[in-house]
């Protein structure tokens, strides 16, 4: 989740207000790729909210904790795909 993705540096600083940026457009694949990586990284933050929230109301020791995570919380586990 937590790779770089250059889709966010297309805002270029151009017209009249130089504080302001104008973005340039974005291609379709460009679009899609921005909104899969959003929604994944929504669905992960979900994911880890609702593991803490076990973690805790379980009383779950370290060892249990740490089990649950690797369980719940794997890279790529939230994979969104285009329909």
């Amino acid at each position: 989740m937590g790779e770089s993705r250059p889709l966010f540096n297309q805002c270029i600083k151009i017209g009249r207000s130089p504080t302001l940026p104008t973005c340039t457009p974005m291609e379709e694949s460009e679009r899609l790729q921005a909104g899969i990586f959003f929604w994944e990284t929504v669905w992960y933050k979900i994911a880890e909210k609702v593991v803490a929230k076990a973690i805790e109301v379980y009383g779950l020791d370290a060892e249990q904790a740490a089990a649950l995570r690797e369980v719940y919380l794997r890279p790529n586990l939230y994979q969104v795909k285009p329909a």
